[in-house]
């Protein structure tokens, strides 16, 4: 089931697993905020990772799944090259 390219449900999907990544790619990474601004207080920089860890919705595993379908490569598709 894979959404036609450029149609809404593709975008969506797009989205979806955008904010899936960009998630995890913050979670991980915003431990490095004191590393990245040393001459801030440490407070500060547990507040900002702490809002960095929270910042932006999570899709849930059922809307990810939702998307990777939509986006999946088509098996009778020509890959171009």
């Amino acid at each position: 089931m894979s959404a036609p390219i450029g149609s809404p449900s593709y975008w969506a999907a797009i989205q979806v697993l955008a904010a899936d990544y960009t998630r995890d790619l913050r979670t991980r990474h915003c431990g490095e905020v004191w590393e990245y601004y040393p001459e801030i207080h440490e407070t500060a920089a547990y507040q900002l990772t702490d809002s960095l860890a929270r910042e932006g919705g999570r899709p849930t595993p059922a809307e990810v799944e939702w998307a990777v379908q939509q986006l999946a490569a088509d098996p009778d598709a020509e890959v171009e090259s």
